[in-house]
């Protein structure tokens, strides 16, 4: 059987979480046949397991999100569509079920269980947890540079309390303050203008930008970072739809 291996990660590594996942989820998904998946070189076939992962159990989206990462997105399965990734991406509630936010934070959590998979399980920790919150490990472990103290609050913290733990390692804010606003329909930063939108646009993706940005504009007035996510606290059997 030959099993497709993710490129910037080593095989052993791969199999080994595989395998790790498979013991986690097994009573869960005990008619989803891993091997068959993992062995094809079809988009489609990969794609319609993704789908039926998504509808079994919450535990069930651990392996979802290596197959996604393993097959799909790193060893560039997704070509075979003729798209690109980010066209591939925003097209995924149609081809896969699933919201293309989840998607971004199905390959974090994958590549952290990928690498770190063995700790994790020592550690006492389960995918009945919330997937929004191994999804954010990544984020924390860059913060924070130490992986045991991810690992124990990821295991022992709740979705909130991981967030605010990591949060409060963030180096303090060098984001300059935008006195950004509209005026007669156009975007300025003071006095300046600082969009302008290419006459090439439609008339109707020029109108959906210009909502977009005022949106922008309005939450920066509001005193919210638009940058930051607006991320409620998931059920911690959510799966998918925390």
């Amino acid at each position: 059987m030959r099993i497709t291996i993710a490129s910037d990660l080593p095989k052993e590594q791969v199999e080994k979480a595989r395998a790790a996942a498979t013991m986690l989820i097994t009573k869960d998904a005990a008619d989803f046949d891993i091997e068959r998946v993992c062995s094809s070189n079809n988009l489609e076939d990969v794609e319609e397991a993704v789908k039926k992962l998504a509808g079994l159990t919450s535990k069930c989206w651990l392996m979802l999100a290596l197959v996604l990462y393993t097959l799909i997105y790193d060893t560039k399965l997704f070509e075979q569509s003729g798209l690109s990734w980010q066209d591939y991406s925003s097209t995924a509630r149609l081809r896969l079920g699933l919201d293309q936010r989840d998607i971004t934070e199905l390959l974090s959590a994958a590549r952290f269980f990928i690498r770190h998979h063995e700790k994790l399980i020592e550690s006492g920790w389960s995918p009945l947890t919330s997937m929004k919150k191994l999804a954010r490990a990544e984020l924390a472990l860059r913060l924070s540079d130490d992986l045991d103290e991810t690992i124990e609050h990821l295991v022992k913290d709740s979705f909130r309390g991981f967030k605010r733990w990591y949060s409060s390692k963030k180096s303090p804010s060098t984001t300059p303050e935008v006195n950004l606003h509209i005026k007669n329909g156009k975007f300025y930063v003071g006095d300046t203008e600082a969009i302008t939108l290419s006459k090439e646009l439609t008339k109707r993706e020029r109108g959906y930008l210009r909502k977009c940005i005022s949106h922008m504009v309005k939450q920066i007035q509001s005193g919210i970072d638009p940058t930051e996510g607006d991320e409620e606290e998931p059920d911690q059997t959510d799966g998918l739809k925390g």
